[in-house]
């Protein structure tokens, strides 16, 4: 509860959410500086400037080399999500299928699952498309 609370400008409620679903009370913290870029939180915390909230991915070298560390056991869930957008005039563009179903087969993979066996996947294995 000392620590300075490095921040995202662009996720202003990150740590109130992350200190409510802890059932903490945000009145005693010290918030530090904000930054557009997790990779400057990354940085400042690097460089002891506070601790921040990033999504793990973007911090597993450093937590590896040790020049970070995860100060709490749990991890936060952030209610926030990625969302792809365009106009509805595009989305029928090859490209746009092509961006959408690999963020799709992306999410499913990081949740555990596997694509279909029926379905030849084409971005687990490129070959598939050449065949299908």
């Amino acid at each position: 509860m000392r620590a300075t609370l490095l921040q995202h400008i662009e996720v202003p409620l990150a740590w109130q959410d992350w200190m409510e679903a802890h059932g903490l009370d945000t009145s005693a913290s010290r918030f530090g500086p904000g930054f557009n870029l997790y990779s400057l939180i990354i940085r400042a915390a690097v460089s002891g400037f506070g601790v921040g909230i990033v999504p793990t991915c973007l911090v597993e070298d450093e937590l590896q080399a040790g020049t970070l560390v995860e100060p709490l056991k749990d991890r936060f869930d952030s209610p926030l999500g990625y969302y792809l957008c365009a106009p509805t005039a595009r989305t029928n563009l090859s490209v746009y299928r092509l961006v959408a179903g690999w963020l799709e087969h992306c999410c499913n993979h990081a949740e555990g699952a596997a694509a279909p066996a029926a379905t030849p996947c084409i971005f687990c294995n490129p070959q598939a498309s050449a065949a299908g």
